[in-house]
């Protein structure tokens, strides 16, 4: 059974380590972002045309150019505006409406990590919770990870309705930080099947005993009758 755990604490740690990176996020982090938009050309006007945006889960940064980078003020359900023409002021915002979600990372995190806690403990209470704690931590990485996909839908939405791609050479793709979060939940569930294996194996294991005592008490009875 021991054997079963050890990968199981591996999984969760690695997933524990993954979802801190993806909380943390921009603008600590700038290259674990959920989505992001990238200019593939360059401009006439490269110091005032945005050669990419990367949008995180308490914030967004832009950088034009020059490399010069720009963020936004963070917090949960920021609001960030992707500039849509330059000489005429123009810009399409991302509202706090499709952000505020974002912040469920943390708290996928804070699961994962009490699961890892329940799988290591020594208490015995705590290993019979650690199987349904460690797919707790998948159920809520899942709904995390469908959030993050509604986010990157809505900006591939907003730059296709807001912008000419053709011309400007525009692409939106998935950031990191949306890769791993998959990455975490893989884990998650590979983690909480794994436990369960392992504690139906510690209980069918401990249901010889009734077995052995029932044979001990029939060798009894069955001497007794022949006296």
């Amino acid at each position: 059974m021991a054997k079963l755990w050890i990968p199981s604490n591996i999984a969760l740690g690695i997933a524990l380590i993954l979802s801190l990176l993806v909380a943390i996020s921009l603008p600590a982090l700038p290259a674990l972002d959920i989505s992001r938009i990238t200019s593939t050309k360059a401009p006439a006007d490269r110091d005032t045309a945005a050669k990419a945006y990367h949008f995180g889960v308490w914030n967004a940064c832009v950088w034009d150019f020059n490399d010069v980078k720009l963020c936004g003020i963070s917090g949960a359900g920021y609001e960030f505006p992707i500039v849509k023409d330059v000489a005429r002021l123009e810009f399409v915002m991302v509202t706090s409406a499709w952000t505020r979600g974002l912040a469920i990372h943390p708290v996928v995190t804070a699961c994962v990590a009490i699961a890892l806690g329940a799988s290591v403990s020594s208490r015995n209470s705590a290993n019979l919770l650690a199987p349904l704690i460690s797919l707790g931590a998948a159920v809520l990485t899942t709904i995390a990870f469908a959030i993050d996909i509604a986010f990157h839908l809505r900006i591939r939405h907003i730059v296709r309705s807001s912008l000419d791609i053709t011309n400007r050479n525009v692409d939106v793709s998935a950031g990191p930080g949306f890769w791993l979060t998959l990455v975490v939940l893989i884990l998650c569930a590979f983690s909480g099947g794994v436990l369960i294996i392992a504690r139906r194996r510690e209980v069918s294991g401990g249901s010889a005993y009734p077995a052995l005592s029932s044979q001990f008490q029939t060798g009894i009875f069955s001497r007794l009758f022949k006296k």
